[in-house]
């Protein structure tokens, strides 16, 4: 189940790549050492699998396309949370957005 939140999330992993050489006694010695960064993406369908699991219900019939969309919205409504927008009250139930000069 870790594994399986791991891929749903999304994570970054770090491959090393060790290239040796037979020195003159016959002995591998390091010479090169190639550390890659790899990005893997959020994979949708370890999200459904997941939500199969806990059976909750909410996601079984949906495709891979209304998955994504789903994920979108989801995504924009946190960041609205976290970071909401910059305004001022200008009356009741009234905003204006601030000047940044101010």
């Amino acid at each position: 189940m870790n594994a399986l939140m791991k891929k749903a999330k999304g994570y970054e992993t770090k491959e090393v790549v060790d290239e040796f050489v037979v020195d003159e006694s016959n002995t591998p010695v390091l010479s090169k050492r190639k550390v890659i960064y790899k990005d893997v993406p959020p994979d949708v369908g370890a999200v459904k699998t997941i939500a199969e699991f806990i059976g909750d219900g909410g996601y079984p019939d949906y495709s891979t396309d209304e998955l994504l969309k789903e994920k979108e919205r989801l995504m924009t409504e946190l960041e609205r949370l976290v970071n909401p927008p910059a305004t001022e009250s200008v009356g009741i139930g009234k905003t204006r957005k601030k000047n940044k000069r101010q």
